[in-house]
């Protein structure tokens, strides 16, 4: 119930800063294009410098948040490897790891989840690797783990379960 209050908010708030930056941007791109109409730009210390937005380019659809919480994972043969889960949603997390997976292996990742009572295993497929992290793409679960999932990512504070 406190979740379902907290979770308009969460999103309004959102929505607000996406149109806020949004705005920022485009205001800072037109001083831009007038100061050079005339075809010179102005002075190199009259140029503020440019504005990096904190927003990714994205064409995610889900609610995703940035996480650190330690993890484990495991191939189908092998002991269980360690990880932070840098980033969650509700389809996939990314994992920093000193010993990623290969592409398109399947894999079990062990996260305590709030609300669920000990390790909960999730089942996924590596869809990107680097040398320090690799993206899972989770395997459909239930109601269960996405309530707990949606609590971890309306959580305002980076509290581990």
């Amino acid at each position: 119930m406190k979740l379902a209050l907290r979770l308009p908010t969460l999103l309004a708030r959102t929505i607000n800063t996406i149109v806020g930056r949004r705005d920022v941007h485009e205001d800072e791109a037109a001083e831009q294009d007038a100061a050079n109409v005339n075809g010179s730009s102005p002075p190199t210390s009259d140029r503020r410098p440019v504005r990096k937005s904190t927003l990714r380019p994205t064409r995610r659809h889900h609610l995703r948040k940035e996480t650190k919480y330690p993890i484990e994972f495991a191939l189908s043969e092998g002991p269980p490897r360690a990880g932070i889960c840098r980033d969650l949603s509700f389809h996939g997390l990314r994992i920093q790891t000193d010993d990623p997976a290969p592409l398109d292996v399947k894999v079990t990742v062990f996260i305590e989840l709030i609300g669920i009572e000990g390790t909960t295993a999730l089942s996924g497929v590596v869809r990107w690797s680097t040398g320090d992290a690799m993206g899972v793409e989770l395997d459909p679960f239930g109601a269960d783990v996405t309530h707990a999932i949606i609590r971890m990512i309306a959580d305002d504070g980076d509290s581990l379960p």
